[in-house]
């Protein structure tokens, strides 16, 4: 699968088989859940002994940029989008924890609805989460008073919850502003001003999000 593609595709697909989501074009969701097809560190060792592979070279490369347990084809491309480096259009952001599980204690257990919660995105040294927020699954006041309880508990946990949408990801602009305040978050300010920066952010949305990202 690797063989022909360039290195943030090859990323992507083995997000995806690392991932507890499978691409379902033909369905309103897009995607249906499943259990992960493999693991970064299973894809890793296959690789170490398929020398000369067709495409094994750019598989091995496009592994050190996969981060196991996305929820989804759009979690995927927000963290590719993010964390890869600059030359390949990136923002060079650490790569975070992919829906790791944040246990909520005794001490906020009245302010949640159940025992421990799962953040799209989260970097525990900094304490900083985001969410993506999907309109299918955020919607009507069950889902909304939900999401309430929830961000309250994971804010009293002392964990800063950042919300972005689809329409901020497919926003070139929009998710420029995002990697700044999640950067300054983190405390790696962005230093990328190559003169040719806006075109390789571009190449990247293309082939992530096809002409949804343009």
């Amino acid at each position: 699968m690797a063989a022909g593609r360039k290195l943030p595709e090859v990323a992507a697909i083995g997000m995806e088989l690392c991932g507890t989501y499978a691409p379902v074009p033909e369905i309103e969701a897009g995607m249906r859940s499943r259990v992960p097809l493999s693991s970064k560190e299973l894809l890793t060792a296959y690789c170490d002994k398929a020398i000369g592979a067709p495409g094994v070279k750019i598989a091995r490369k496009a592994l050190s940029y996969v981060v196991d347990s996305s929820a989804s084809p759009k979690e995927t491309s927000l963290t590719l989008l993010l964390c890869l480096p600059g030359f390949l259009g990136g923002y060079h952001l650490p790569f975070p924890l992919l829906n790791p599980r944040i246990d909520v204690g005794k001490y906020v257990r009245g302010l949640a609805n159940k025992g421990y919660y799962r953040c799209d995105l989260y970097w525990p040294e900094a304490k900083l989460a985001i969410e993506y927020e999907s309109n299918s699954h955020h919607t009507g006041p069950i889902h909304i008073a939900d999401d309430s309880k929830r961000r309250n508990a994971i804010e009293e946990l002392g964990i800063h919850i950042v919300t972005v949408t689809w329409a901020q990801t497919r926003d070139a602009q929009e998710l420029d502003k995002v990697a700044h305040i999640i950067a300054r978050r983190l405390g790696k300010p962005l230093r990328n001003q190559d003169y040719d920066i806006w075109a390789r952010r571009y190449d990247l949305r293309k082939r992530l999000l096809g002409t949804h990202g343009l």
